[in-house]
């Protein structure tokens, strides 16, 4: 994906999180996850990158379970 692909689902999402932030984003099994938290843990993420000072573009991989509450 590249970087335009990125910035430009990001902005998606954040435009969703202006107009409904309640509206659900993922539904899981027993959990869901709204458009505004979605948008709060990208920010989280995006901090922690910055923290590590990646580089913009840099690749990096998330290796997770199936888990709606690991996504924080």
């Amino acid at each position: 994906m590249t970087a335009e692909a990125v910035s430009g689902a990001v902005a998606l999402l954040e435009a969703m999180a202006r107009t409904d932030p309640k509206r659900v984003f993922i539904q899981g099994e027993d959990d869901r996850l709204t458009y505004g938290e979605a948008v709060e843990r990208v920010a989280r993420l995006a901090g922690l990158f910055k923290r590590l000072r990646l580089a913009p573009g840099a690749r990096v991989v998330l290796a997770t379970r199936d888990d709606l509450a690991l996504a924080t």
